[in-house]
């Protein structure tokens, strides 16, 4: 059978200039409105790449699931904590190898996942950067 689970997400990310590595930029309003494109750009690709590492975590390779894990310590800090809310048995991580742990843990019976994002909403106020978006997770078992 296969299980189609819906979920709300929502990423806060803070945005430090020296994270995105950005040279100095002007302050005339057609830079700040470029500056401020690019950081949602940068947000919203952090969101992607935590799909794709997701879906990675779920494969039976252990070559593919440490690619995961790379991408995971690309997007996340060294000291993040990740946690799950109104999923039952809330989950709470300590670091991207934690956070890996629960994806793996929590897809190791799957033969195949898909993550997709889906409306992805965009602030940014100075440095700091929320993006809120949806999730569409596919997941198929073994007897498919």
């Amino acid at each position: 059978t296969e299980v189609w689970s819906y979920c709300r997400i929502i990423f806060i990310i803070l945005v430090s200039r020296d994270y995105f590595q950005t040279a100095h930029r002007g302050h005339n309003m057609s830079d700040q409105r470029a500056e401020i494109v690019a950081d949602k750009y940068e947000i919203e690709t952090l969101q992607r790449l935590y799909a794709k590492a997701t879906d990675k975590l779920g494969m039976d390779s252990a070559e593919i699931r440490e690619e995961g894990r790379r991408i995971y310590h690309k997007i996340f800090m060294p000291d993040v904590q990740v946690r799950t809310v109104n999923t039952g048995d809330d989950l709470i991580a300590e670091g991207p190898d934690g956070w890996a742990s629960v994806a793996e843990t929590a897809l190791k019976d799957y033969i195949g996942t898909q993550h997709l994002i889906g409306t992805q909403l965009t602030e940014v106020d100075g440095d700091r950067g929320e993006v809120e978006s949806y999730l569409n997770a596919w997941h198929k078992n073994p007897d498919n």
